[in-house]
């Protein structure tokens, strides 16, 4: 989802967050979740903030807070980490946390910064990385405030054969369009515009 500054790309995402929690017949579901791509983490660093910022909205539940407690990267977020156990914890209590919730959706606002990646590394190291996951967890990703120059749309609909799903999905965003300015696009599922 792309569109110049103000256009109304945040007032759509917030319309059908709230269309799919106002949907969701499970009272304990959390079927949406909005994280904001930060421009200064790259690669590795924009998937350790995902993991905290994920993980800082689902906290609320008993069972992700008791899963968070202890670790480490999760309680100092100032706390840089090169060790593979720690980053395996916060990928799996977000896993845990995407599944125990029954997440569906995670709206990534300003996507491109999470396509940003560290030397010799190319973005589709993050494109493989959010393919994995949505494999793992059956949620799907949708990126959005994207520099319209570099339009993205994550594969992960694609290559995890949810086409359909992510083709109502869209849909769905089209018709919250049909009520904002002509300037905002959309890219539909399998990138094609």
């Amino acid at each position: 989802l792309y569109g110049t500054t103000g256009v109304g790309k945040s007032t759509v995402i917030s319309r059908v967050a709230k269309r799919l929690r106002e949907e969701e017949p499970d009272p304990s579901a959390v079927p949406v979740v909005v994280i904001k791509a930060s421009p200064e983490d790259i690669g590795a660093s924009a998937r350790l903030d995902y993991y905290r910022q994920v993980l800082a909205q689902l906290q609320g539940h008993v069972g992700v807070r008791d899963r968070v407690k202890n670790l480490p990267l999760f309680t100092n977020p100032e706390k840089k980490s090169r060790d593979p156990a720690e980053w395996l914890d916060m990928r799996a209590a977000v896993q845990y946390a995407l599944e125990l919730l029954c997440v569906k959706v995670v709206f990534v606002d300003e996507g491109q910064h999470l396509m940003y990646v560290d030397a010799p590394h190319k973005p589709t190291a993050q494109l493989d990385w959010l393919k994995t996951f949505t494999d793992q967890t059956n949620v799907l990703y949708i990126k959005y405030n994207l520099n319209a120059r570099r339009r993205l749309m994550t594969p992960t609909s694609d290559s995890c054969g949810r086409i359909k799903k992510a083709e109502l999905f869209i849909a769905s965003v089209h018709e919250e369009l049909s009520h904002g300015r002509d300037s905002l696009g959309v890219l539909p599922a399998g990138g094609a515009t």
